[in-house]
């Protein structure tokens, strides 16, 4: 088995057959960020898969945990004309956002190591109504 942080696609098989590791665990997390998404690959199934979210997840998760347009140049989320983000559909690339309780802020994410300011930068406002996190 072997566990990374990502390995580009014109690897993965050679590096597989190299080593004769059957199984290859990719996960994608940040220390600033509430939540990863992991992959588990022992086949054809998941290969070059990054951490896809199913019908379950999203039933339990779904509403804290949304992927949202963003633009590919900026890297910005696109908002729609009420200054709201535009939710991706399903299998379209976005960016993934957790909900964070506005009253509570700090209990989800604490921010940086005395840097408060680099730390609220990462919190976003109005994301689908006034006043969310």
């Amino acid at each position: 088995m072997a566990w990374g942080n990502g390995m580009r696609p014109d690897v993965w098989e050679k590096f597989r057959d190299r080593f004769g590791i059957p199984v290859i665990n990719e996960l994608y997390a940040a220390t600033d960020g509430l939540g990863s998404s992991f992959n588990y690959n022992a086949g054809e199934f998941t290969k070059f898969a990054i951490g896809k979210r199913g019908l379950i997840y999203r039933l339990v998760r779904g509403r804290t945990e949304v992927m949202v347009k963003i633009d590919p140049d900026t890297e910005d989320i696109l908002r729609d004309e009420n200054g709201f983000a535009v939710k991706c559909a399903i299998n379209e690339p976005g960016e993934v956002l957790h909900q964070i309780d506005p009253q509570n802020p700090d209990a989800a994410f604490h921010g940086y190591f005395k840097n408060r300011a680099a730390g609220d930068k990462r919190k976003i406002k109005d994301v689908f109504k006034k006043g969310d996190l």
